[in-house]
């Protein structure tokens, strides 16, 4: 499966997962970051363009590979 991933120009990776994720809240306590991803490309661009500084953005494609517990079920 293909996402579109938005990725700030510049950036490390960690500062790409918090500084354009967003942190939820579960309970009191736990907490984690999530990211932004697409299903299509239109949208990523939609989303670039909705920002303060569009040039410093980019849409980077990644390809998720199926997992081999999807494959075990099979055999």
């Amino acid at each position: 499966m293909k996402i579109y991933v938005i990725k700030n120009k510049g950036a490390t990776i960690i500062q790409n997962f918090l500084g354009l994720g967003y942190e939820m809240t579960i309970g009191e306590k736990d907490s984690f970051y999530t990211g932004t991803f697409f299903f299509r490309k239109k949208d990523a661009k939609k989303y670039i363009g909705s920002q303060t500084f569009p040039e410093y953005y980019e849409i980077l494609a990644v390809e998720l590979p199926r997992s081999n517990k999807d494959n075990r079920r099979r055999n």
